[in-house]
């Protein structure tokens, strides 16, 4: 799998209450296709995150690995290392 593009990732508004592109530098990673509405703000909002959701919870899961073995035995640390394999497409 290609590697994704980087963040920061950004949230514009396309027209009048039209779509909410969400952009990388000079590339757009996605745009929403509903009536631009607050639900479409919000995942505007989240996807615009992923990037920086991304590394977070690798930082948590290797700060666990090495230093908490309690919580890295978890089922918090199960489903963070899930979720780091569905974003990075290994699952």
């Amino acid at each position: 799998m290609a590697q994704p593009i980087t963040g920061p990732w950004s949230v514009e508004k396309t027209g009048p209450a039209t779509r909410y592109v969400i952009i990388a530098g000079d590339y757009r990673v996605a745009t929403t296709l509903g009536d631009c509405d607050a639900v479409d703000q919000a995942n505007a909002a989240l996807i615009s995150a992923a990037p920086e959701l991304l590394e977070a919870l690798k930082n948590i899961v290797n700060f666990w690995r090495h230093n908490d073995p309690k919580n890295f035995a978890s089922d918090a640390a199960t489903d963070a290392i899930a979720a780091i394999a569905k974003a990075e497409g290994k699952c």
